[in-house]
């Protein structure tokens, strides 16, 4: 087996090893970010263009 395909399973196993030992991380600094861009969409365009919002 390349040692490409090793690294790329090796990664994605620490990945799914980190989610599983620290979801409350994952979803505060990825998932509740994502729907506050969904549910208030004024502000994230005022925050990306630098509008301060």
């Amino acid at each position: 087996m390349p040692k490409s395909m090793i690294a790329g399973m090796a990664i994605l196993a620490a990945g799914i090893i980190f989610f599983s030992l620290f979801p409350g991380l994952v979803v505060e600094r990825l998932a509740h970010p994502a729907t506050e861009a969904l549910i208030n969409q004024g502000a994230y365009i005022s925050g990306i263009m630098g509008g301060g919002g």
